[in-house]
C-alpha cells in the first residue's frame, strides 16, 4: 500500500505516461481536482485516480459509502462502485452526470 502523496504521485504519474498514451480511444479524460483525476472508459464506468494522498482517502471513503449496501437496493440515485485496488489509488464506478432541474 503507498502510504504518501510522493508514492502515489509517481503511480499517478506512470498510469498517465503508460497506461494512457496506449489506450487513447478506451479511457478519456473527464476532469481534475485537488486530489484525484477522473477518466472515462468504455461501458459507462469512470476510473478515479489519486493524484496525492488525498486522493487515495478520498477513494476509501466513496468506495465505503457506494458499494452494495442495504440501501442500494432501494435507491438508484447513487452511483455504483466495481472496486479498487489494494491501494485504494483506482476506483472504479459507475460514470454520472449532474442532473438539470429544466
Amino acid at each position: 500500500m503507498l502510504t504518501n502523496s510522493v508514492s502515489v504521485k509517481s503511480a499517478y504519474d506512470f498510469f498517465v505516461q503508460k497506461v494512457l498514451s496506449q489506450s487513447k480511444n478506451d479511457i478519456k479524460f473527464v476532469g481534475t481536482g485537488s486530489s484525484r483525476t477522473a477518466f472515462a472508459c468504455i461501458g459507462g464506468k469512470c476510473l478515479k485516480l489519486a493524484k496525492v494522498f488525498a486522493g487515495v482517502e478520498q477513494n476509501k471513503q466513496e468506495e465505503k459509502h457506494t458499494m452494495q449496501h442495504w440501501w442500494k437496493k432501494s435507491y438508484e440515485c447513487f452511483a455504483m462502485t466495481y472496486g479498487h485496488n489494494a491501494g485504494h489509488e483506482m476506483l472504479l464506478s459507475e460514470c454520472c452526470a449532474r442532473m438539470s432541474s429544466d
